[in-house]
């Protein structure tokens, strides 16, 4: 429903799952900050998606504003996290 679903359903599945693929292999490359990084945007889009279906029956273009802010949110705490912690998975 909405300017969301029509967005999404529109995007090449190939192109989406190439770039989805390239993605984790560089989040995966960079050691576990990446690595933990990519599961915690993963769930918070994961979980924004399972709300935004209950409460609105599908994605909307609002949805997918907040599902970026999610993800960058739970990205940004975990590696800042990781970091503080463990240091830089390179170094």
């Amino acid at each position: 429903t909405g300017l969301g679903h029509s967005y999404a359903a529109h995007l090449p599945r190939a192109w989406t799952a190439a770039v989805v693929v390239l993605s984790s292999a560089v989040a995966v490359g960079l050691g576990l900050t990446g690595t933990v990084s990519l599961t915690t945007a993963a769930a918070g889009a994961a979980l924004v998606a399972l709300v935004a279906r209950r409460a609105f029956g599908g994605i909307t273009g609002d949805v997918l504003g907040a599902t970026e802010q999610v993800t960058e949110m739970a990205v940004l705490v975990s590696a800042a996290a990781l970091v503080s912690t463990h240091g830089w998975s390179w170094t």
